[in-house]
């Protein structure tokens, strides 16, 4: 009798195990639809209305990326995580073909705007633009049309971020590849590349290499870049120059949610 009785028990607490693993992927389900919904629903409409007096039209739409584990917690919380929009290869005129970003981090919203992905008019913590540039599109402001960008120490793809960079690109009226390490910094609201040494070359004479490392040397108003105000950051990471600027307690605007901000001072 009682080995019935433990068989019984037994099966029902499998029977409970199962059902409640039923609602919880019914319930992921629902959210991951709600959550793709609504990216769905702000890529589209980023991709239809896109500045094009700005020529920063977009190819394709962007993709889009709303955060929170599960995502309708935000109806308890009021409040997103991260809602994120981004793009590759967008011709920026005066920049050049780069991937662009902006990631709103903590976004206040309303259970309809929840539903339906319309954040405009909400409070953000902060709203970060990125920038990122190659070696095609370093090249542009360099001219040098075989560019390649490298970290100095970790040559491996996710090779970290760093401050300085190895630039390999044969300057205007060299016949030979240079390779230089140089530095990234910010100075007030300019960005500066100056080359420390020569990596390697195969340049003769040697009193070529000051005209290879003047080759590399650029200074750029980061004001006239596409992120909204002067760039508070600049690194390498990934083969690519970044640039980031951040602003904190925004009220979500509908340009905000476009990956390519304007150009404009702080």
């Amino acid at each position: 009798m009682s080995s019935i009785v433990v068989k019984r028990t037994t099966a029902r607490r499998v029977a409970w195990a199962l059902g409640l693993a039923g609602v919880v992927g019914i319930a992921w389900i629902g959210d991951t639809a709600v959550a793709s919904n609504v990216e769905r629903t702000i890529s589209d409409a980023v991709y239809e209305t896109y500045a094009p007096e700005a020529r920063h039209e977009l190819a394709t739409p962007p993709s889009v990326y709303v955060g929170g584990i599960p995502y309708l917690q935000a109806l308890g919380s009021a409040q997103v995580p991260v809602v994120g929009v981004s793009a590759l290869d967008v011709d920026v005129d005066g920049v050049g073909m780069v991937n662009t970003g902006v990631t709103l981090q903590g976004v206040s919203a309303e259970p309809n705007q929840v539903w339906s992905g319309d954040f405009v008019g909400a409070k953000a913590q902060s709203m970060r633009r990125t920038l990122r540039l190659d070696g095609v599109a370093m090249g542009e402001w360099l001219d040098m049309k075989d560019l390649t960008i490298s970290h100095p120490e970790n040559i491996s793809p996710g090779g970290g971020t760093a401050t300085e960079a190895v630039f390999q690109g044969r300057p205007p009226g060299f016949h030979e590849q240079v390779s230089v390490l140089a530095t990234l910094r910010l100075v007030g609201d300019e960005f500066q590349l100056r080359p420390k040494e020569i990596v390697s070359s195969s340049v003769h004479p040697d009193d070529a290499d000051d005209d290879a490392l003047a080759a590399f040397d650029l200074t750029v108003d980061t004001t006239t870049l596409p992120l909204d105000r002067a760039a508070d950051a600049v690194y390498l990471e990934g083969g690519s120059i970044v640039f980031e600027a951040v602003r904190n307690n925004v009220i979500v605007q509908p340009e905000y949610l476009t990956p390519v901000g304007s150009a404009g001072n702080r």
